[in-house]
């Protein structure tokens, strides 16, 4: 009995052994992804309408333009910009004949000190920063999902030779961050 317990566990330590001895090599791969966020908004509460406004006036916007970030998933910056109506063209100063001043701020409620020099827009666009176009909003690394709310404030030219309606065409780009 002791021999043949002593066959089992020989047999038993080669079969153990030998599962190693041709047991084949091991490799590792990497796998990689990458996310492609795309940026997207959505406008709602538009168009702003001033109504009828005197020559050398203002006025802000009492409703906002709610802009929403609704790309895929990751946090975005906001670009502003306008194309000048015919026979007006958009100043940061204060307007002049045949110029107007049209500004804009990220904020919940519209109470806010407006700043030419970070509300004013142009045609040229312009990044959001923490000081560009915001009041207690910014649009500076907006997060998915999130809404900003949008006021502008019109400033007519002092004096103009256009009586027309004019419409201001603004354009907002969004840019994942």
């Amino acid at each position: 009995m002791k021999y043949f317990l002593m066959v089992i566990a020989t047999v038993m330590m080669v079969a153990l052994f030998s599962t190693y001895a041709f047991a084949g090599n091991s490799a590792t791969i990497n796998v990689t992804v990458s996310i492609a966020a795309q940026a997207s908004i959505s406008v709602t509460g538009g168009p702003v309408d001033f109504g009828t406004m005197g020559v050398g006036a203002s006025s802000v916007s009492t409703t906002p333009v709610v802009v929403k970030n609704n790309g895929s998933g990751g946090n975005e910056t906001y670009s502003i910009s306008l194309i000048d109506p015919s026979g007006w063209a958009s100043v940061v100063t204060a307007p002049g004949t045949d110029q107007y001043r049209l500004s804009c701020a990220f904020d919940t409620d519209g109470t806010l000190t407006w700043n030419p020099t970070n509300n004013a827009l142009t045609t040229t666009a312009q990044a959001s920063t923490a000081t560009k176009f915001a009041g207690d909003e910014t649009g500076l690394h907006a997060p998915y999902n999130a809404d900003r709310h949008l006021y502008f404030k019109m400033e007519t030219p002092s004096s103009t030779s256009s009586t027309s309606g004019k419409t201001i065409q603004v354009i907002i780009v969004a840019a994942v961050d």
